[in-house]
């Protein structure tokens, strides 16, 4: 990527051009981003990872922009003339981004679980300014990316206005995959990794699994009848980057991917508004799920693995989490059967993890991230200077 990166130091920029991108396609912090700027008279450029999916823009409500594969000539033209450039992971490897282009990096997760960039022993990531959820989570943001604070802006996630706004009791109904008076979703996250630019080798976060979940056939099967015995569905959406198997031969578990949401209008932060409990490992959604004030649970069967391997920023991890750290079947559908019988044993430790980090809890994270990098519109009247500082 060095003649891309010579090329955008040599072309001249449009102050007022908007590129936006993310990985995967149509992620909700893109998405909330693009819905504010379109509000404020911008013409954003949508840089797709893959061929443009127009259908499911449509499905998920994404104003009408402009939206091409960032691998085409056209993408790259924009991105090359784009005054401002807004990511969850920069579209191209280039290390160095010259003074006239604003590069803001919303990321994909509150870095308060595991550790990412610097922390991870991997290069720093690049950009003008960064978003965090709270003082705490600009700390280690600072860390991860090698910022100074002023640069990692204090303003609420755009992906979290989504899952705010979201109606919970429509999500459900779109969710709906039977008659089902307790609604599940499963979300662990990735464990074998390919070798990162800058890493020293190849490792593997904690002990990898083969499915869906860390469970075999037989706990699946016992977590199915569990589920049909107490009006129950699971839906399970691997990490991306697993390329796990669907789940086949049960009743009232699912596998859902970003098709499966697209189809029901539904996007996977609007979705999370309408469950009843989410259930994960160390991906950091459990931040976000806080704002949902539903309970959650932990199954991290090789949580020791994990912290030798990656490492936990917050420790002990098991004293930080809402929920309780499971670890076997058993004590899962233990927990599963409190909740059928409405018990919420960790409702306060939500509401005081919440308060300390979550800055904001209202759904105008976008709008204070716009604001923040002089954004604010309409934009023949306000055109953005990428050398200024943001927070400055």
């Amino acid at each position: 990527m060095w003649l891309l990166e010579a090329l955008n130091a040599l072309t001249p920029k449009v102050g007022d051009k908007v590129v936006v991108h993310s990985r995967p396609d149509l992620e909700d912090g893109a998405l909330a981003i693009v819905q504010e700027l379109s509000a404020r008279g911008y013409a954003p450029i949508l840089l797709c990872e893959q061929t443009p999916n127009r259908e499911a823009a449509s499905q998920v409500q994404l104003p009408a922009v402009v939206m091409v594969s960032k691998n085409s000539l056209r993408g790259r033209y924009h991105f090359l003339t784009a005054g401002v450039v807004i990511t969850t992971h920069n579209p191209y490897r280039i290390h160095r981004h010259p003074a006239g282009q604003l590069i803001l990096n919303i990321w994909h997760g509150e870095p308060l679980a595991k550790p990412v960039g610097i922390l991870a022993g991997e290069r720093p990531v690049n950009c003008t300014c960064t978003t965090a959820l709270s003082r705490l989570g600009q700390a280690f943001r600072c860390l991860e990316f090698g910022l100074p604070a002023h640069r990692v802006l204090v303003t609420g996630a755009p992906r979290n206005d989504r899952l705010i706004r979201a109606e919970r009791g429509s999500t459900r109904r779109a969710a709906s995959v039977g008659e089902a008076d307790l609604l599940l979703v499963w979300l662990p996250t990735f464990r074998s990794r390919a070798q990162a630019v800058g890493a020293p080798a190849p490792r593997a976060d904690g002990t990898p699994f083969a499915g869906s979940v860390p469970l075999d056939a037989d706990e699946l099967g016992r977590v199915d009848r569990w589920l049909g015995e107490n009006r129950g569905t699971l839906l399970v959406k691997p990490h991306p980057l697993a390329h796990a198997p669907p789940l086949v031969g049960y009743e009232h578990i699912w596998s859902i991917d970003l098709p499966w949401l697209w189809s029901r209008h539904l996007t996977l932060y609007t979705l999370l508004r309408g469950v009843d409990c989410l259930i994960t490992d160390v991906s950091s959604v459990w931040i976000d799920f806080l704002l949902t004030d539903r309970p959650m649970a932990f199954f991290f069967p090789d949580i020791q693995r994990y912290r030798e391997a990656r490492g936990f920023n917050l420790e002990p991890y098991e004293d930080w989490i809402p929920g309780p750290l499971l670890t076997q079947c058993d004590g899962l559908l233990d927990e599963l059967a409190l909740l059928a019988d409405g018990q919420d044993r960790f409702a306060e430790n939500r509401r005081t993890l919440k308060a300390r980090l979550h800055r904001y809890q209202d759904a105008g994270s976008a709008r204070r991230v716009l604001d923040a990098v002089g954004l604010s519109g309409p934009p023949a009247h306000s055109r953005v200077r990428a050398s200024s500082q943001p927070g400055n």
